[in-house]
């Protein structure tokens, strides 16, 4: 096998093996491509393409609870350029803007020490990324 057909089956494996909704949508997908046995790399395309959405729908959800975080908290986190922002996913779990049991593409829960870090650029323009809890440091003016 190559190695994309090899990472193909172990998402398969994953997926089949699951039981969150994650895995029950992709049990779907999984089972309307095992028509499309005569041409794998359609079907490989598609669960990869299908997963890589999936993922982007995770991160979108986390960055709009950060940036509500954020909005309700506006006296400590005004959006000025140069600034950087570190929430803890707990700390958004604990403060009911995510679930407790929040999953990335492959359902698979997410670790709750990683950070959303949010830099404000010119504008007050955002911009987000998912970081392990070691990974970013907070500059806020306006925080005691």
């Amino acid at each position: 096998l190559s190695d994309k057909e090899v990472l193909f089956v172990e998402r398969v494996i994953k997926i089949m093996e699951g039981d969150s909704e994650v895995n029950r949508n992709y049990k779907q997908i999984v089972n309307s491509l095992i028509g499309l046995s005569d041409s794998d790399d359609k079907a490989v395309n598609i669960i990869n393409e299908q997963l890589e959405e999936m993922k982007n729908g995770v991160e979108k959800l986390i960055y709009s609870s950060a940036d509500l975080y954020i909005k309700d908290r506006v006296n400590l986190y005004q959006k000025e350029e140069g600034e950087t922002y570190c929430i803890t996913l707990q700390e958004l779990v604990n403060e009911r803007y995510l679930q407790q049991d929040i999953e990335d593409e492959n359902g698979t829960k997410m670790d709750l020490k990683k950070k959303v870090m949010m830099r404000v650029g010119r504008n007050g323009a955002i911009t987000y990324a998912l970081v392990n809890e070691n990974q970013c440091t907070e500059v806020n003016h306006h925080r005691p």
